[in-house]
């Protein structure tokens, strides 16, 4: 597969306040308990957070059948009123959705798509075949679902698009191809590593840490469209 070049990567529109948020479940099923508590928070911060019904089926350890899952994901990007689409959890599935979904149809309606830990293969999959931006960070069953769990001044400066969402304290440095970026802001020092080919073309941060720069990026740069 060819490499796309960064300036060749699609901006999707910034996120605002009371902008509508859809919801999806690529992977492994949730709790409905934190799932509803994760949209309150979603609301308390003044976003409209919808979803399908659907997303409450469970097949075994999953959140439905792959058919769903794609289908879900595909119809969120090509709804006209949603401008974002956040995650519900990640665990284990994510990886049987990349031959069933129309990456044509999802690269025309670029939008904010936000999730990490299983959903890191889709969001690297869209990144690199649909060229669109996309975003490790939070997710609604598990981060937003617990208080303190999403750094929000790190939040809206990324997905507002008002850069500067790298904040000074963090610091990092890039070996070859492993950046490290650690955090002070805790009392004990946490690090994060990425390997750069899966986070250089995305902004990156691990809920409730702020926002880190991946390799070759300014703190200061917007990955969003105005």
């Amino acid at each position: 597969m060819a490499e796309t070049r960064q300036s060749e990567r699609i901006k999707p529109p910034a996120l605002r306040k009371g902008d509508t948020v859809g919801i999806v479940a690529p992977a492994s099923y949730f709790q409905r308990q934190d799932f509803e508590s994760g949209c309150e928070a979603l609301r308390q911060i003044g976003y409209n957070p919808v979803f399908d019904d659907s997303i409450f089926d469970r097949d075994l350890y999953f959140a439905g059948s792959v058919e769903r899952r794609a289908r879900e994901l595909e119809e969120m990007f090509v709804r006209p009123d949603v401008k974002a689409i956040l995650c519900a959890r990640g665990g284990y599935g994510s990886n049987y959705l990349l031959p069933s979904l129309d990456v044509t149809k999802i690269a025309a309606h670029p939008k904010i798509l936000v999730g990490y830990s299983d959903l890191t293969s889709l969001l690297t999959y869209l990144c690199d075949v649909a060229g669109i931006v996309t975003f490790h960070g939070p997710m609604v069953a598990k981060d937003f679902a617990k208080s303190g769990g999403v750094d929000a001044a790190s939040w809206q400066a990324a997905l507002g698009g008002s850069g500067n969402w790298w904040p000074e304290n963090w610091m990092e440095s890039a070996e070859s191809s492993l950046a490290r970026c650690w955090v002070a802001s805790k009392p004990q020092i946490r690090a994060i590593r990425w390997k750069k080919w899966s986070c250089e073309w995305s902004a990156t941060w691990v809920s409730p840490l702020p926002m880190a720069c991946a390799p070759g990026m300014s703190r200061k740069e917007t990955l969003l469209s105005r």
